[in-house]
């Protein structure tokens, strides 16, 4: 696999798949796990490569900051409640 590709794993045996979605609720918080009766955990990985995989981080870090920066200016700007829906 290339650094900069996605790849899907090999599926994972219902035994296993089993205990990633217990795990994703007990540990992840992850409750509404599937729509309309379809699972929204797929019952394989998904394979990324370092390069996108240090890509993704830069990206949440950089929104994890937009969003810090948004509250802020919320918190102080109660005029703009009423656009956000607060």
């Amino acid at each position: 696999m290339k650094p900069d590709e996605l790849a899907c794993g090999p599926r994972l045996a219902p035994t296993a798949f089993e205990a990633v979605v217990r795990r994703s609720v007990s540990e992840s918080f992850k409750w509404n796990l599937d729509d309309g009766g379809q699972s929204r955990l797929c019952d394989f990985p998904l394979l990324v490569g370092r390069e996108l995989a240090d890509k993704f981080a830069c990206l949440a870090v950089a929104l994890d900051a937009e969003a810090r920066e948004a509250e802020i200016e919320l918190l102080e700007r109660p005029d703009l409640h009423a656009r956000v829906g607060s």
